[in-house]
């Protein structure tokens, strides 16, 4: 926090900065720090230094095609539920003004550069799935309240039924009212959205007599959840999975290298192949990294 002070100074940049800057940084920089997660910490100090430079656009601001620093960023609306905080705003995204989720100060996604996350957390395990000679017909999401993941799963007419696991209500509410295209498959009768807690879901069902899933996307907002991402847990996943079904992980971004590590350790304890995806998202500020993963021997190649 002091050196992007000082680098904001030596740039003439500090009255440009938002408001309560410093405060805002250090208490996220910290929080990370106090989790154990020193590489989310470098992220986001990384992160709010390159919003603070850019003009006090903040949240605004993303890497690829970015945000225009002319453009004010307004935030349209906030909302708190009993289990994250949840804020719109809107803002510039390369040459269009667009809309930005945020859940507890973490960028989910733009109504601009959607797309690049959702296709790519879904697109290449379909593929991977068809390949292998049963087209997928069932698909497992925990996470992605807003649809938008879904929207693309349920665009293949193989898909017969897909169920979401997300215990906000207000995720799915809030992205009907202002993301109507990235929520679209909400109104899809093969959809099945559940809002509770996915990962007791998948406790109470990995032995179950329940019809095995194709597709499993975990979807979550990397930090708080972090810690119970458990073998036990994905040992239920594979339960659940059908011999040839495919996991897709959102692993975190490439600064996140000792918690990639041990996401991936897990993945090759549970499954027979583990392979790593990288993708660049202009909402994001590094390129990002997938985990997919199968139960068969699979070659995405």
């Amino acid at each position: 926090v002091a050196l992007a002070g000082g680098l904001l100074s030596a740039e003439g940049a500090i009255e440009a900065a938002p408001e309560h800057w410093e405060e805002d940084l250090r208490r996220q920089t910290v929080a990370f720090l106090r989790g154990g997660l020193p590489g989310k910490a470098v992220e986001a100090a990384l992160s709010g230094l390159a919003d603070a430079i850019g003009g006090g656009l903040g949240r605004g601001m993303s890497t690829l095609g970015g945000t225009n620093s002319g453009v004010k960023q307004e935030m349209v609306k906030q909302w708190k539920t009993q289990y994250q905080v949840g804020e719109l705003w809107r803002t510039q995204c390369a040459e269009e003004r667009c809309y930005e989720l945020f859940l507890d100060d973490v960028r989910q996604f733009s109504d601009r550069f959607e797309r690049y996350y959702h296709e790519v957390m879904s697109y290449p395990a379909l593929n991977i799935i068809a390949a292998s000679g049963s087209p997928p017909k069932r698909a497992l999401m925990l996470g992605g309240g807003d649809g938008g993941i879904a929207s693309r799963v349920l665009a293949v007419d193989t898909v017969e039924h897909m169920t979401i696991l997300d215990i906000d209500e207000q995720v799915t509410v809030k992205a009907k009212a202002w993301f109507p295209r990235v929520s679209a498959s909400t109104s899809d009768p093969r959809l099945e959205i559940l809002h509770t807690d996915a990962i007791a879901w998948v406790k109470e069902n990995a032995a179950s007599e329940l019809a095995r899933f194709d597709l499993v996307v975990i979807d979550f907002t990397d930090t708080p959840l972090e810690s119970l991402f458990t073998d036990q847990f994905f040992g239920g996943l594979k339960a659940l999975m059908t011999p040839t079904g495919v996991l897709v992980q959102n692993i975190g971004s490439m600064l996140a290298a000792a918690e990639m590590k041990d996401h991936f350790q897990k993945h090759v304890r549970t499954f027979r192949t583990t392979f790593a995806m990288t993708t660049s998202i202009p909402d994001y500020a590094t390129d990002y990294v997938l985990g997919l993963s199968s139960p068969a021997d699979i070659d995405p190649w």
